[in-house]
């Protein structure tokens, strides 16, 4: 629950921030529900504070929770160093780099704007799909976007 996640890691992330580290949240469509009025991924990124605690945005959970991964890199700026990149089918349905849904374009010129220096692509379902054939065909679309 988003209480037990308050009760423990903010000391967890401070305790890494002290060891030289930053503690990151990968978020996923849960993170869209509402707990005392506010989106989840909204009240943690008001209650914790950007010295301790960045976030992995990943594209797909994002727009399956309902959100727009551009404007959540731009709500995020500064504290989203990493994203992961999943494009988002009907259904919802993961799907390769540029055969989805998402404006790439638009999320690439916001994570640049944020600050974000790792973009990973991650294919967690291909569909019986040969996973190598999955992520060749992500990186020729990133290739074609003037990305490598």
């Amino acid at each position: 629950t988003y209480e037990a996640f308050m009760a423990t890691y903010p000391q967890v992330a401070k305790a890494i921030r002290d060891g030289g580290k930053y503690f990151m949240y990968h978020n996923h469509d849960q993170e869209f529900q509402k707990v005392g009025g506010k989106l989840i991924l909204e009240k943690l990124a008001e209650e914790i504070p950007a010295d301790i605690m960045g976030f992995t945005l990943d594209t797909f959970w994002v727009q399956a929770g309902g959100g727009d991964p551009a404007q959540w890199l731009e709500r995020l700026s500064g504290r989203v160093p990493v994203i992961h990149l999943k494009d988002y089918a009907f259904g919802p349905t993961m799907a390769v780099l540029g055969e989805g849904n998402l404006n790439f374009d638009r999320i690439f010129e916001k994570a640049e704007a944020a600050g974000t220096k790792y973009m990973l692509v991650e294919q967690d379902d291909c569909h019986g799909e040969d996973p190598f054939s999955a992520m060749k065909r992500s990186y020729d679309y990133l290739k074609a976007m003037g990305l490598e």
